[in-house]
């Protein structure tokens, strides 16, 4: 593929959380100005690939032989309304993105985790507006606490038992990231599943 090269590039809006870029980059077909939106002061198109931005986790409870998930229903001010998400949030300078998930869980949904694991590296979640990226975790929950949420955050908790969240991915609203991690999350579970159930009809066949 031809190599895309950036002309030029200008701020033109510095939030508190997100930036607005106006850069120029020149091809073949000639010259394309593009509006990009970043979190960062040296954003990604300059070259240099940089920090992961945020992390999304998957928390979920085993008990009375169940698998449960816990989904957050949370008010998203650029859509004005109610969505449901999985519990996300920005990874701090200099923190380990692990230790970012372990400390969003205990944030938005008061759970603290006995394990997490990563279930997917960086990507980046709209490359067409952003270079935002994301990190992709699973906790398995020991326990709950209680909530520490920011003031501008309306988060409500459910949870939801595994086979029944086809209901939910079907019917509501979601965010389109955390519906993904969700399906994944449901494959996972199953070929555990299946092959839990073929260990044991080898078992007792011998």
């Amino acid at each position: 593929m031809e190599k895309i090269l950036l002309k030029d590039y200008s701020k033109i809006c510095d939030g508190k959380f997100l930036k607005m870029y106006k850069a120029t980059f020149a091809g073949t077909k000639g010259e394309k100005v593009y509006e990009i939106v970043s979190r960062k002061d040296s954003p990604e198109f300059l070259g240099a690939e940089s920090k992961v931005d945020a992390i999304k986790i998957l928390p979920y409870l085993k008990k009375d032989g169940k698998i449960f998930v816990y989904l957050i229903r949370e008010f998203r001010f650029p859509i004005a309304k109610l969505i449901y998400e999985l519990p996300s949030g920005l990874v701090d300078e200099g923190e380990d993105p692990c230790d970012s998930a372990r400390r969003e869980l205990l944030e938005e949904i008061g759970a603290v985790a006995k394990s997490v694991e990563k279930m997917e590296t960086r990507a980046y979640s709209s490359a067409g507006m952003s270079d935002e990226s994301l990190e992709f975790y699973i906790a398995e929950v020991d326990h709950f606490e209680n909530q520490d949420l920011g003031a501008s955050e309306y988060i409500d908790v459910e949870e939801v038992e595994l086979e029944k969240l086809d209901d939910y991915l079907v019917k509501e609203n979601f965010c389109a990231l955390s519906k993904l991690q969700l399906r994944i999350f449901q494959l996972k579970m199953e070929n555990l599943r299946l092959k839990d159930e073929l260990k044991k009809s080898k078992s007792s066949k011998i």
